[in-house]
């Protein structure tokens, strides 16, 4: 059976692999990318995992210099895609990345293109 025919048959459902997502998982994995394809829900990711112990939005916006409805709004589309959530701190709370997720996301973006020691690219 050629590439494109093992393809064919997985998306068919007639050859299930375990390299192949479900239509539940691919929703998932869409939002997900669509979330994090915003170039500033991107940095704002890039500064969470820079500080480790969370930041708040105040912080957030004055790095960005963004409005804090706008900081709000990136945030909670990082929450609604469980990337990020947030602890208590002070008056404010605190926004961390979920490494659980960002763990799965990676595993996600393997399983699509597994590496194949025997294969060499052309």
């Amino acid at each position: 059976m050629s590439g494109l025919e093992t393809l064919a048959a997985r998306l068919a459902g007639e050859s299930p692999d375990e390299y192949c997502m479900d239509g539940s998982q691919t929703l998932r994995f869409v939002r997900i990318l669509k979330v994090v394809a915003e170039p500033t829900r991107l940095r704002i990711i890039s500064l969470l995992a820079e500080a480790g112990d969370g930041i708040t939005p105040p912080d957030l916006k004055e790095v960005l210099g963004l409005s804090q409805p706008a900081i709000w709004h990136h945030l909670g589309m990082l929450r609604g895609a469980g990337l990020v959530s947030r602890e208590k701190t002070g008056a404010w709370r605190a926004h961390i990345l979920n490494h659980e997720a960002f763990q799965q996301l990676a595993d996600d973006l393997n399983s699509l293109a597994p590496m194949r020691s025997a294969k060499k690219p052309r």
